[in-house]
């Protein structure tokens, strides 16, 4: 072609619902000028959207995109306007499933921070794609981010709420393991535990 496309965005519509953004959070893309290509190499730009599906089925995505056309013959300051849609549907699955295993010492002293151990496998067929954990303690202990300072000793900031880890795709079959630091307000032995667990999500506390 011999035309650019000027100025062109796009944004995502969810007909049915169902389904909501992620990235970005409007829906809302920008691409920008698209420069003509030729019979071989066609003018073109990529972007990404993530969804999130938010009840199972089938749901119809629709793109609505636009912008303006300028080029040889086209007056600079009256660029002409274009608009357009297309529509396709994605599948929403259930939930992946998960099996997380929780590591606690046996005993903790107040003012000694330690370990807390979170392993979490994939333990289904669905890839668990963008996945982020969250952990947040009770009122005997404190998140902590530690550090080693020049002497060895552990030097530790306490972290106000959650503390979030962004673990990326976990495939089928696909661990990690997750160490957090609390700093236990309270000394003494564990000696119970109380865990509630979504129906996807099989917990041990070992």
């Amino acid at each position: 072609g011999i035309f650019t496309l000027h100025d062109v965005a796009a944004n995502l519509e969810f007909p049915d619902g169902g389904l909501s953004h992620t990235l970005p959070l409007d829906g809302i893309v920008q691409f920008g000028d698209i420069l003509p290509g030729d019979a071989d190499v066609p003018g073109q730009k990529e972007r990404e959207f993530i969804i999130r599906g938010d009840e199972i089925g089938v749901r119809k995505v629709r793109v609505n995109f636009g912008g303006s056309l300028i080029g040889p013959g086209i007056p600079e300051d009256d660029p002409i306007p274009f608009n357009g849609s297309a529509e396709t549907t994605v599948e929403v699955k259930g939930p992946p499933e998960f099996n997380v295993q929780v590591i606690h010492p046996p005993a903790v002293i107040a003012g000694v921070p330690y370990e807390f151990i979170v392993d979490i496998t994939n333990a289904g067929e669905t890839p668990a794609l963008y996945t982020s954990f969250e952990l947040e303690v009770g009122l005997d202990g404190q998140l902590v981010d530690c550090v080693i300072d020049d002497a060895g000793e552990p030097v530790c900031t306490p972290i106000e709420g959650f503390a979030t880890r962004n673990i990326g795709h976990l495939m089928p079959a696909q661990s990690t393991r997750q160490v957090f630091m609390i700093n236990p307000l309270v000394t003494g032995t564990i000696t119970s535990c109380m865990a509630i667990a979504d129906q996807n999500i099989s917990l041990r506390v070992a």
